[in-house]
């Protein structure tokens, strides 16, 4: 395990040796039960659309990745409800290797998605249910309104595209996944920007936020995302810590 120091003027890195794994007690897991059946357990990302495209013995097909039995991937429904999950953001994927067509590629998975959460609404449109708490009473979201975007490439530097993805659910994206976009530096591309176009500062990431739709500045190189968010005016989501001076 690889851990950072706390100290933000320092860039020390410790390792630690990972602990052996410990088989937990009927006791642990009634209390981890009661735990789950009080608090909401909001899971930020799963990439269960790509899964389905990807699919090797029917690629795309929802009808045959039925979630209603255990699965070949990581999510099913029987594990969702063992696991007390209470609200579940879809990750609506698009690879920025890709050479074109990330627009067209975004807009699938998310058709792709809306028939799967339409397909099962005794579970995944309940996933919402639990959120009551700090949803907006007045404007309650759909779960058909939880998807999410990975990197600012599928909108193909058009603010449009970012407004239409709004209005087909999609509430956060990332400003960059993979790759550098033409406005944004990522983490794992060798840097062409320095941080955030001067263009993308002024008009992009307000643009991202005035709906109340989230940015979230996960993938950003760890010295840009403090100007992200600066510049937007709704909550960020942080899933992955590659930023500093948040």
């Amino acid at each position: 395990m690889i851990l950072r120091s706390a100290d933000p003027g320092t860039d020390c890195i410790r390792v630690r040796e990972p602990r052996a794994c410990i088989t937990p007690t009927q006791a642990d897991l009634e209390h981890a039960h009661r735990l789950l059946g009080e608090a909401i357990l909001f899971d930020r990302h799963n990439d269960l659309p790509w899964a389905i495209r990807t699919d090797k013995k029917a690629p795309g097909d929802i009808v045959a990745y039925d979630l209603r039995k255990p699965t070949t991937g990581q999510t099913d429904i029987p594990r969702l409800r063992q696991g007390g999950l209470s609200a579940q953001f879809w990750s609506v994927y698009v690879p920025g290797e890709l050479t074109c067509g990330w627009a067209r590629t975004q807009l699938e998975q998310i058709d792709l998605m809306r028939r799967v959460i339409a397909r099962y609404p005794e579970r995944l449109s309940s996933l919402r249910a639990r959120l009551k708490t700090f949803a907006r009473p007045r404007k309650p979201a759909a779960s058909d309104r939880m998807l999410g975007i990975e990197g600012g490439h599928a909108i193909e530097d058009s603010l449009g595209a970012l407004r239409a993805y709004y209005d087909l659910g999609v509430r956060y994206m990332t400003l960059t996944h993979n790759t550098n976009t033409d406005w944004a530096d990522s983490a794992a591309d060798v840097p062409a920007h320095h941080g955030l176009t001067a263009v993308r500062r002024a008009g992009g990431a307000r643009d991202e936020s005035h709906r109340h739709a989230g940015g979230s500045l996960a993938h950003l190189r760890r010295d840009h995302g403090g100007r992200a968010a600066r510049v937007a005016r709704a909550r960020h989501l942080l899933a992955l810590v590659r930023t500093r001076g948040l």
